[in-house]
């Protein structure tokens, strides 16, 4: 009978404010939720809606990023087997982060994270989706106010990310459209990463089709660029 209580009244939103304060905690921002769900298994799914990060004290506008719903899949046994963090799938849903930049460089953008524990091993990642997410970029030294709207599209080694960027960069108007592999391979030396960029800002047009052997760092290219236009200058 009391088992059956629990399970009838058991309610994971009890553990908000604990998760709120753990989250702040490694990022740095106050962080708030408004609903959390646990589906428990040998891979257990947690779910966080209506989540909102905050901008650093005293930063006023919009927050600095909101989550309609995360959804994180956790592997137990390996966990409890090996000590190692699997993490099946991470699902966003309905993002939206506004990054900001002052004429005097200060920002909202810059986290504070606090240092792990040495002897931690990084999770390993095996999905990464992302659904009708949007970036807004107001960065006043590059006199730039941009909006892109970011997905993924197919799952696991077909995976793609796709962006589509419009505002204004170094004060011309700027349209891009971008699709790329994998985000989380982005890391993977061994698999080069498939990148096909078209870019116009102002009178400038920009064209890039091929892989990056190493992406984060711009190296091990093979691609075609093509530029065109009346002032180079405007893709500094």
């Amino acid at each position: 009978m009391l088992i059956a209580g629990l399970v009838a009244f058991w309610n994971w939103d009890w553990f908000i404010p604990l998760v709120d304060s753990r989250v702040s905690a490694v990022i740095g921002r106050s962080v708030h939720m408004g609903h959390l769900h646990l589906s428990l298994g040998r891979i257990t799914r947690v779910t966080a809606d209506d989540i909102t990060i905050d901008n650093p004290p005293g930063w006023a506008g919009r927050p600095f990023a909101t989550v309609e719903r995360l959804s994180i899949e956790i592997n137990i046994f390996d966990y409890i087997r090996n000590r190692q963090l699997v993490v099946p799938l991470i699902d966003v849903q309905t993002a939206r982060a506004n990054l900001v930049q002052t004429p005097d460089g200060r920002n909202n953008y810059e986290l504070k994270l606090a240092g792990g524990s040495s002897g931690s091993s990084s999770p390993r990642i095996g999905d990464l989706r992302i659904k009708d997410s949007h970036i807004q970029a107001e960065l006043a030294k590059l006199k730039s106010n941009l909006g892109i709207d970011i997905e993924t599209q197919g799952e696991g080694d077909q995976a793609q990310i796709v962006a589509d960027a419009h505002g204004t960069y170094a004060a011309a108007p700027i349209q891009a459209h971008m699709t790329g592999g994998a985000l989380l391979s982005l890391r993977d030396k061994n698999r080069p990463w498939p990148i096909q960029l078209q870019l116009r800002n102002g009178q400038t047009t920009l064209s890039v089709a091929g892989t990056l052997q190493e992406p984060l760092q711009l190296k091990g290219a093979n691609i075609k660029l093509e530029v065109a236009g009346q002032d180079m200058a405007q893709l500094t």
